[in-house]
């Protein structure tokens, strides 16, 4: 009876290393939004430090199927400036925020 349970023990391990086996791996581009509130004495240097905490950083972020999930973090393009000091920011018409959300040059 003991010969019987480890002989079924590893017939099911066996197929599961044949079913992960033929599994693909499939990669996507998905674009995430959040919002990050920082403190700095200006506004460019409040960009630099959104930047700076996602440039060549990971996230876990939880699993799917028993696989971890980890996406790696970049920001591209501009930063989208919401508030300041709690007041939501209305830009006038002929603002561009484009100088502080670039890397300085």
């Amino acid at each position: 009876m003991i010969g019987l349970g480890i002989s079924a023990f590893l017939d099911t391990i066996l197929a599961e290393l044949m079913e992960n086996k033929m599994r693909k791996s499939y990669l996507f581009d998905v674009t995430l939004t959040t919002t990050i509130r920082v403190n700095a004495n200006d506004l460019a240097t409040a960009a630099a430090k959104v930047r700076a905490l996602f440039d060549e950083h990971e996230a876990h972020l939880g699993m799917i199927d028993g696989d971890s999930v980890v996406a790696s973090l970049n920001v591209e393009g501009d930063l989208d400036l919401v508030e300041i000091e709690g007041r939501r920011y209305e830009p006038l018409p002929h603002e561009a925020y484009r100088h502080a959300s670039h890397h300085s040059e």
